[in-house]
């Protein structure tokens, strides 16, 4: 018999992040309201992030609930050429698989496009942000640490123009609309830290684009 204890492995839990919605709205309003949005599986640390691209004109963010909890502003939203308005969310949502996702802003937009994210086993602050605007194609730059996740939300004011994500990133969504918006999300999971990060999102064309990235560390 051994004299020494038996030492069993400790299981490590690292990071994850999904997309579970995507959706846009076309109505001329102040509050949009996304109702019934899937959220993932339930979670004590489940941090749901909602990227917002809206137009037109440059009204801002008032204020963001997700599944009913008040969001924090993850990175300082945007206005891309006074036509574009880029923001992106964050709040601990711990119960419930689905819930609404209300946007409000200063004034009245003409249609509103978001992302939603479950992210776990992450710190609730974001670790580095980073934004950019008018360009193409989109580019930031921001630290991902190691076992970190990044998240990155980009909106243009063009009717179904695609997007192409540089390889740094996986994109989970583009969606476009009718009436002149295309949205896209992209995320990943990094294993080594990478400092900086370059990240890019390449528009088909490139009217008043904008993007907005950010990168958490393990909890």
């Amino acid at each position: 018999m051994s004299l020494y204890p038996l030492i069993m492995p400790v299981a490590i839990s690292l990071p994850t992040v999904a997309l579970t919605a995507n959706a846009f709205d076309t109505a001329n309003a102040t509050v949009y309201t996304f109702s019934g949005k899937a959220f993932g599986d339930a979670a004590a640390d489940r941090l749901m992030v909602v990227g917002i691209g809206a137009a037109n004109n440059s009204n801002a963010i008032s204020s963001v609930t997700i599944g009913g909890v008040s969001a924090t502003e993850t990175v300082t939203s945007i206005s891309v050429a006074a036509e574009n308005r880029l923001g992106m969310y964050q709040a601990i949502v711990p119960s419930g698989t689905t819930g609404d996702v209300v946007v409000t802003f200063a004034g009245a937009k003409v249609r509103c496009h978001i992302g939603v994210w479950r992210v776990t086993g992450v710190t609730a602050a974001a670790s580095a942000t980073d934004s950019d605007s008018a360009a193409d194609p989109v580019a930031t730059s921001l630290n991902v640490p190691a076992n970190g996740i990044c998240i990155g939300f980009c909106g243009i004011q063009v009717a179904s123009s695609s997007w192409t994500w540089a390889a740094s990133l996986t994109e989970v969504f583009d969606q476009g609309d009718t009436e002149g918006y295309t949205s896209t999300g992209a995320s990943g999971f990094f294993e080594t830290a990478v400092t900086p990060k370059a990240v890019s999102a390449d528009p088909a064309s490139a009217v008043n684009a904008g993007g907005l990235t950010a990168s958490w560390q393990p909890a």
